[in-house]
Formats: structure tokens, C-alpha cells, sequence
């Protein structure tokens, strides 16, 4: 059986052919392998998303295809919550551009572009809310 004196110095020598063991002309920042790296246009659209229209805002809603949501009942969903409002409502039979909120649905949950009156009455009416098992909640989106 190895002793624990013999491991020692192994260990020692992983350590020291370290970072410090890197040729002199290889940069950090470039990539180890041949492999090319992935596009990073993906992070653009995330940055594209969070832009909103002045008198807009972005919320978070925390249910989304896994409670088995599309759309449509996202939009209902918002419109029941801000028909008992007094400031702000969502009609879903509105005719009108922009009267209905754009929605991206994501596995988890989704965002929702409102206008600012409708969104202060969906953080408000959200409060205590349940949609199936899950408990609502829909705040600003951070980003």
C-alpha cells in the first residue's frame, strides 16, 4: 500500500507543470483546441429582446410551457388578471396595433411587453395568484 509520504510528491508535480508549463508564445487568450468557437449572436438577440418602447416596460412571468401555457393563455391569463384593475387592462379582442402584449415563452416562464399602467396592474394582481400548482409572480424583467 502507498504510503502517504509517496503521494507527495506526485502531487507536487501535477501542481508544478501548471499554467507556468504553457509555452512562452501561447496567448490566454487563444483557443486551445482547433475547434472554432460559437457564434455570439445569440447574447446580440438577448440584448435586442430587452429593448422596449418608451411607456413600455418588460415583465418576467414565472410560468411558462411546462404548465403546459401557449400564447393564447398567456394572454388570457393577463387580461383576467387586469379586468377587476382600474388602471390598465389587456383586451384580447382589440383590433388595434399593440393592444395585445408581445410574448416570448420560454420552458420555464416567459416576458411579457405591456404598457407601463397595465404592467403596474399585473405586478399588483399577480400577488397570491396560482396557476395550476405554481404560484404566479411577475415582476420587471432585469434585463
Amino acid at each position: 500500500a502507498p504510503r502517504p509520504t509517496d503521494a507527495a510528491p506526485a502531487t507536487t508535480a501535477l501542481v508544478a507543470a501548471g499554467p507556468e508549463s504553457r509555452s512562452s508564445n501561447a496567448s490566454a487568450t487563444e483557443p486551445t483546441s482547433d475547434t472554432p468557437r460559437r457564434s455570439r449572436s445569440r447574447r446580440g438577440a438577448r440584448t435586442q429582446e430587452a429593448e422596449v418602447a418608451a411607456g413600455h416596460a418588460r415583465l418576467y412571468v414565472s410560468v411558462g410551457k411546462r404548465e403546459g401555457l401557449v400564447e393564447e393563455d398567456v394572454t388570457k391569463l393577463l387580461a383576467e388578471l387586469t379586468a377587476s384593475g382600474t388602471t390598465g387592462t389587456i383586451d384580447t379582442t382589440a383590433g388595434e396595433a399593440g393592444a395585445l402584449p408581445e410574448i416570448s415563452l420560454r420552458d420555464t416562464h416567459c416576458y411579457v411587453v405591456v404598457t407601463d399602467a397595465v404592467a403596474d396592474a399585473l405586478i399588483a394582481a399577480s400577488e397570491g395568484k396560482k396557476v395550476g400548482e405554481r404560484e404566479l409572480k411577475i415582476e420587471r424583467a432585469r434585463r
